[in-house]
């Protein structure tokens, strides 16, 4: 199958009964995907809508809307989440916001489509959410030229060993490394994917395709069910460390040792990796420079919009102009279960509740390193702990959490105290907090 770029992969014919993608078991062609994209692109023209956000949990009709919202010219966010309060939020922005039902009812009343013309997606941009390091979500606005030139890459690196695999993910679309690994690259290579998530082991083995390339994530490759055994052609992971131990049970259970592909929503992918033992270096993809300044990686990639060195927040040891070992990151933004959470953002919201006075957060390094909650107080709060008990008090602040922060930026333990540890220089040490959950 000849791969394609994003911007020409609707205006160069693939044969029309090319399996796109299954869903839910039904088997998707290209003449289905083309037709459904100039439906889809072609409502949201003359409904003029100028901005939108794609809150889908289906892959297939995540792809109808985002490659209908590039050709209709439309500005594309993809949320951070898709809590009903992340997305009442945006509504109220004025930015449109649509669903799997939005595509089919949009394609079950409509039948008009537009003539696909690769300069419509010349100026076409993708924006992520993230967190910055003050812990505010910013927007990473990404040109479609970056990531054309990322799947290239992948393409390159990965061609040979992926023919006649279907691409089938336990992690999401909605952020870039489920964008790019499970939804475009695929299309571009013409592979089939997957079009609903794997949410549970045992899903996989149900899948009618059986040459499986898995696209998966630490909070995944760390809980495999003991009798679980599945062959999968390759697997990648991303979104935060793997440790030794998952990778040697993901050879056990998946019957192949998992590439890890490092990187972040502002770089794009940076490096990837086999890991056999715990010193396994990272090697860098081939268009990536690397530098190293005190410590910390720089890096110069076609990925980011400056030709100049790019600072990033992971403190690495450089081995040659090709491989370096990780050391971990120099501010707090955390990995939790495969997802990006920053700390301050946890605090500012928690501080703000009625019964907090003030409150610290940090990642345990014990057990599954779950997210913990040190607090002090207010005088309302004191009273509803006092008839509550902790445990139900707890559990009553992370209920008002549903609506803004995914599970795993909910901590899961707390204390509460009378004065958060400090020392002498009026710092708060990780290992006075932790202590506190001994």
């Amino acid at each position: 199958m000849t791969f394609l770029s994003v911007s020409s992969l609707l205006s160069v014919a693939r044969t029309p009964d090319y399996l796109v993608a299954v869903s839910n078991g039904e088997m998707i062609d290209f003449a289905r995907f083309h037709r459904e994209v100039g439906i889809t692109a072609r409502y949201l023209r003359d409904a003029k809508v100028h901005q939108c956000t794609l809150a889908f949990g289906n892959s297939y009709y995540f792809s109808v809307a985002l490659f209908a919202a590039l050709y209709a010219e439309v500005a594309i966010i993809l949320p951070p989440n898709n809590q009903a309060d992340t997305l009442k939020d945006m509504s109220a922005q004025g930015i449109t916001v649509l669903r799997d039902q939005s595509v089919i009812s949009i394609c079950d009343a409509s039948s008009d489509e537009i003539t696909f013309s690769p300069e419509k997606l010349q100026s076409g941009k993708i924006s992520f959410y993230t967190s910055g390091s003050t812990g505010a979500p910013k927007i990473i606005p990404k040109n479609l030229h970056q990531i054309e030139a990322e799947i290239s890459v992948l393409q390159e690196t990965w061609e040979s060993s992926l023919m006649g695999c279907t691409t089938a993910a336990t992690v999401s679309h909605q952020h870039i490394y489920g964008l790019l690994f499970k939804v475009l690259w695929p299309l571009c290579a013409g592979r089939p994917f997957v079009a609903d998530q794997v949410l549970y082991w045992e899903n996989i083995t149900a899948l009618t395709p059986k040459n499986i390339c898995l696209v998966s994530s630490p909070a995944h490759l760390n809980r495999f069910p003991d009798q679980f055994h599945f062959a999968a052609n390759m697997v990648f992971s991303s979104g935060g460390p793997l440790s030794l131990e998952a990778a040697n049970a993901s050879e056990q259970h998946l019957g192949f040792r998992p590439i890890e592909v490092f990187g972040s929503t502002e770089t794009g992918g940076i490096a990837f990796r086999q890991q056999t033992t715990t010193a396994s270096p990272w090697c860098k993809f081939s268009v990536v420079d690397l530098a190293e300044i005190d410590g910390v990686l720089q890096i110069r990639s076609p990925y980011l919009d400056t030709t100049s060195w790019y600072q990033t927040n992971d403190m690495v040891t450089l081995h040659s102009e090709k491989e370096f070992t990780l050391k971990g990151r120099n501010d707090r933004i955390v990995k939790v279960e495969g997802k990006r959470v920053s700390l301050i953002e946890i605090e500012i919201w928690i501080q703000a509740h009625e019964w907090i006075a003030d409150a610290n957060v940090l990642l345990l390094t014990t057990g599954r390193k779950p997210l913990a909650c040190v607090a002090t107080l207010t005088e309302a709060g004191q009273e509803k702990l006092d008839s509550q008990g902790a445990f139900r008090f707890g559990q009553m602040i992370r209920h008002e959490m549903h609506g803004r922060f995914d599970l795993a930026a909910q901590p899961k333990r707390w204390r509460f105290v009378a004065e958060i540890p400090e020392n002498t220089e009026g710092k708060r040490l990780h290992r006075d907090l932790s202590a506190l959950f001994d």
